[in-house]
C-alpha cells in the first residue's frame, strides 16, 4: 500500500479515538444518497405455497423456526423461491421488503455478470491483462501487476495489496491498486479484495463509457423487473462494485432465479449459459480458514450440496441451490464478517435435499416489560446535557456507518426526550444539527433523518427493562432500516444524575477487526506498529473499546461540563477543583 493511504489509514484510527477536535472526515467527499426509497416500481414474481410447489409445508415452518431460535441469525427479510415463484416469505419487524437493503459484498456477484455480458459481446476475454484495457500505456516494472488478468480479478487471485481500508483513505481507487504491491503471482492464490471487484467495474467504464448501473440496466435490471436501485461510486465517479448497492430483497431473490436459470429469464436466454455455468462453478479453491465454500467467479460455490452463493457481510445472502431448484434470499444484521454464522448449514439442511419433516415445536416470545410511567415521566421533557470528560462523545450514527459512509459527526451534546399528544419523540442535538426522531412503546415508528447530507431511513422503539442493579432503564432502539446497524440507548437517572449507554449492532468486537485491532493482526501490521511506538497498545485497544461502546456521563440542565463531573464526582469539588481544571 503506498505512503500516502498508510498515512490517511493512521489519521483515521486517529480520528475515530477522538471525535471531539473535528468533525471533518479524513476524505471530504459531498454526500450520495440524499434520499430513500418510496415505494416498489418494479414487477413482482408470482406467488405460490410450498405444497403446490412440490415442498412439504412443514419443511419451510422448521427453517423458520430454527432461525427465529439462533442467536448468531438477525434476519430483516427472508425470501424462498421455486419454479420462479416465492413460496414464502417472512419480515422481521421493523423490516419490509419495501425497504431498500443494502447489500454489502452481495452485489460482487452483479458486478461479475457485467463482465459476463461483455463477454458475450466480444469486447473481453477473461484472459486479458487488465493494465492493457484500463490503461494500455501504463508502465511499471512490477511484474506481478503487468500480468495480473481479468480472471485473476473475478476469482480474487490478483494479489494486489491495495484493499478496502485504502478505499475509505484514497480518492483514486484505480491507480493505487494498480501501483500498489502484488503479495503473491497472480492466479496462485486467493484472497479475499472487494478493490478486485471495483476494478471490474472499472472495465466496464473504460470499454463501454458508462457505469455499471448504466450498463446494466437494458442488459440485466430492465428484463428482470428491477428498477429500484440505488449504487454508490467512488470519488471518481465509478461504481463501487464491491458493495454499496441498495435494492429490494424481491429483486435480490429474483438474481438468484436468474442463475438458477442459468442466465435465462422469461425463456429468454440474456447471458450465455457457458458464462453463467464458469461463474457458478468453482474456479478457485479456498483456505479452510476463510470458510466452507470455493469460488468462481464473484460468486462462492459449494459442493456438498451443489451450490452457488451471493454473499455479503452482516448476513446478505442468496443460496441458489440447483439439486432441489430453491433459492433463499436473506438480508439481515448479523455480526458476523462473512460465512461464520449458522444460517449456512440451515439452508443444506433444509434446501440442500428435500426431507420429509415432523413440525417443530415453536418458541415461546418474550413479553417486554409493561411501560414504567413514572420513571418516563421523571425523564420527560428535561433536557439531559452529556458530558465527554470521562469518556469519548458518540454521534446517534453508528461508527461502523460514519466510517463506510465517510460520513463523521462530532457527537451527541444534549437530549430530550418529549411526548407531544401521546406521541414519543427524542431530540439529539449534535452542534447545531438537530434530529427529531419519534418512537412508541408498542411498536417501532419509522421516519426519515439527514446526516450531513445522507438520507437514512430509519425505525425507532422505546423498552423499559431493569439493568444488573434493578435499576429501572429506558431503551430506545434505532434500526437503520437500510442497513445492518442499530444504535441502542440506554438511559437510567438518578435525581439530577443521567447515565446513558450506548450500544451498536455490530458492535465494538466487529469494528476492531475491521480496524485490525486484534492481538494477531497486531503483531503483524506495520501501521499498527508504529502507532504503538507512540500509545501504550493496551491503552489503544481501551480506548477503542470506550470510544465503540461509552458510558456517558449527564445531567439535568447542568451549567456545564464540570458541573456534572462534580455531581458525579463530589469529592472533586473542594480543594482538588481548582487544579484539576488548571
Amino acid at each position: 500500500m503506498i505512503i500516502k493511504v498508510k498515512q490517511n489509514t493512521l489519521k483515521l484510527i486517529l480520528r475515530i479515538l477522538n471525535n471531539k477536535e473535528s468533525t471533518e472526515p479524513v476524505l471530504i467527499l459531498p454526500p450520495q444518497k440524499d434520499c430513500v426509497l418510496s415505494q416498489n416500481h418494479g414487477s413482482l414474481l408470482l406467488r405460490s405455497t410450498p405444497q403446490k410447489e412440490g415442498v412439504q409445508n412443514n419443511l419451510v415452518e422448521n427453517f423458520f423456526a430454527e432461525i427465529d431460535a439462533d442467536k448468531t441469525i438477525a434476519p430483516h427479510t427472508v425470501m424462498i423461491a421455486k419454479n420462479d415463484k416465492i413460496i414464502a416469505a417472512k419480515n422481521y419487524a421493523p423490516y419490509t421488503d419495501k425497504c431498500w437493503a443494502t447489500t454489502y459484498s452481495m452485489c460482487k456477484t452483479i458486478a461479475g455478470m457485467a463482465i459476463g455480458f461483455l463477454a458475450d459481446e466480444g469486447k473481453i476475454n477473461v484472459n486479458d491483462k487488465y493494465q492493457k484495457i484500463l490503461r494500455p500505456s501504463f508502465f511499471t516494472r512490477n511484474f506481478y501487476q503487468r500480468n495480473i488478468t481479468v480472471k485473476n480479478l473475478l476469482t480474487m487471485t490478483s494479489g494486489v495489496a491495495f484493499n478496502e481500508a485504502g478505499s475509505v483513505t484514497s480518492t483514486d481507487w484505480a491507480n493505487d491498486f494498480m501501483t500498489s504491491e502484488v503479495k503473491f503471482r497472480p492466479g496462485k492464490e486467493f484472497m479475499y479484495n472487494s478493490m478486485n471487484s471495483y476494478m471490474l467495474a472499472a472495465l466496464v467504464n473504460k470499454i463501454t463509457g458508462q457505469g455499471l448501473v448504466e450498463y446494466l440496466t437494458p442488459r440485466l435490471f430492465e428484463p428482470l423487473g428491477i428498477t429500484d436501485i440505488f449504487w454508490e461510486k467512488c470519488p471518481q465517479g465509478i461504481e463501487k462494485a464491491g458493495w454499496g448497492l441498495y435494492i429490494l430483497p424481491e429483486d435480490i431473490l429474483k438474481l438468484g432465479i436468474f442463475v438458477l436459470n442459468k442466465g435465462k429469464w422469461n425463456g429468454k436466454q440474456l447471458l450465455s449459459e457457458k458464462w453463467m455455468s464458469e461463474a457458478a462453478s468453482t474456479q478457485m479453491e479456498v483456505p479452510e480458514y476463510v470458510g466452507k465454500y470455493n469460488y468462481g467467479y464473484q460468486m462462492w460455490t459449494g459442493d456438498e450440496p451443489k451450490m452457488a452463493v451471493f454473499n455479503g457481510m452482516f448476513g446478505q445472502n442468496i443460496f441458489v441451490l440447483p439439486d432441489t431448484g430453491i433459492v433463499v434470499a436473506i438480508t439481515a444484521g448479523n455480526s458476523d464478517m462473512f460465512q461464520s454464522n449458522n444460517i449456512f448449514p440451515l439452508v443444506e439442511k433444509y434446501f440442500g435435499k428435500i426431507t420429509q419433516q415432523t413440525l417443530l415445536p415453536s418458541i415461546k416470545q418474550t413479553q417486554p416489560k409493561p411501560l414504567n410511567q413514572a420513571m418516563l415521566d421523571g425523564i420527560l421533557g428535561r433536557q439531559i446535557f452529556l458530558t465527554s470528560l470521562t469518556s469519548e462523545k458518540i454521534g446517534l450514527l453508528p461508527n461502523l456507518l460514519q466510517i463506510i459512509q465517510n460520513n463523521y459527526t462530532l457527537g451527541l451534546d444534549k437530549l430530550t426526550v418529549n411526548c407531544v399528544e401521546g406521541k414519543y419523540f427524542c431530540e439529539f442535538v449534535e452542534g447545531s444539527a438537530v434530529y427529531n426522531v419519534p418512537f412508541a412503546f408498542e411498536k417501532a415508528v419509522k421516519s426519515v433523518i439527514q446526516i450531513n447530507g445522507e438520507s437514512y431511513d430509519i425505525a425507532a422503539q422505546g423498552y423499559c427493562a431493569q439493568n444488573e442493579d434493578d435499576q429501572d432503564v429506558l431503551k430506545i432502539k434505532i434500526n437503520f432500516l437500510e442497513m445492518a446497524s442499530v444504535r441502542e440507548i440506554k438511559i437510567t437517572y438518578s435525581g439530577n444524575r443521567v447515565h446513558l449507554k450506548f450500544i451498536e449492532t455490530p458492535g465494538k468486537d466487529f469494528l476492531l477487526k475491521m480496524l485490525v485491532l486484534t492481538p494477531e493482526n497486531i503483531k503483524k501490521n506495520i501501521l499498527i506498529k508504529q502507532l504503538a511506538k507512540t500509545i501504550d497498545l493496551d491503552y489503544l485497544i481501551y480506548k477503542v473499546k470506550a470510544t465503540l461502546e461509552p458510558d456517558l456521563l449527564g445531567a439535568f440542565s447542568p451549567e456545564d461540563d464540570k458541573e456534572i463531573f462534580y455531581d458525579f464526582f463530589p469529592s472533586k469539588i473542594n480543594a482538588e477543583k481548582e487544579d484539576f481544571f488548571l
